[in-house]
């Protein structure tokens, strides 16, 4: 009765020699395939976590008009500035020298935008509230046709302090860039700003 337990083609192939030379398949081709795809991806994710870097950014209204200083030379006479007004939270965060985007055309930011650095941070009070007045100074640039360093896409032609002054725009002051890793491990703060 004990012979009767297993059926004779199982104790057959178990018996038989002949397959032994043979390779023995315990993952499909497939899941190889969909293993190798999730290692690329993982890997992906790695570098771009790594090498990558995510923005904190603060998005504001402002206002373009002529550079104004107690020493200012004829040169900068001609420049531009633009003009946030943060609230006062919003505000604390931004310090001078931080990286500023202004938009000329708020409607359509492909188009491209102007580089600035906050010049100066202050608290107001307007409407009986308390604001922060950001003053962005634009860098300028020899090879844009407007004479100011922008996006990939130049700055439009023409631009000056005599036809952009109180022209409404938008903006996006780079409080900091980090690394989407130091997202996940806090300690990990190489590579922001």
């Amino acid at each position: 009765m004990a012979s009767r337990v297993f059926r004779k083609i199982a104790l057959d192939r178990l018996s038989s020699p002949e397959q032994l030379d043979q390779l023995v398949q315990v993952t499909p081709p497939r899941g190889w395939a969909a293993l190798g795809i999730l290692t690329a991806l993982l890997a992906a994710g790695v570098l771009w976590g790594w090498f990558g870097s995510v923005s904190v950014e603060v998005f504001g209204d402002c206002v373009l008009q002529p550079r104004t200083s107690a020493i200012i030379s004829q040169a900068e006479a001609q420049e531009l500035e633009a003009i946030f007004l943060l609230p006062l939270d919003d505000g604390k965060k931004v310090s001078t020298g931080t990286e500023a985007h202004v938009f000329l055309d708020p409607g359509n930011e492909q188009r491209g935008f102007i580089l600035g650095d906050v010049r100066s941070v202050q608290v107001i009070s307007r409407d009986g509230r308390l604001w922060t007045q950001v003053e962005i100074a634009l860098r300028p640039g020899q090879s844009a046709l407007s004479g100011y360093n922008g996006s990939s896409s130049p700055a439009p032609a023409g631009l000056n302090s005599s036809s952009s002054s109180g022209a409404r725009i938008a903006g996006k002051i780079v409080l900091q860039r980090n690394r989407p890793l130091s997202l996940l491990v806090p300690g990990l703060h190489g590579g922001g700003t």
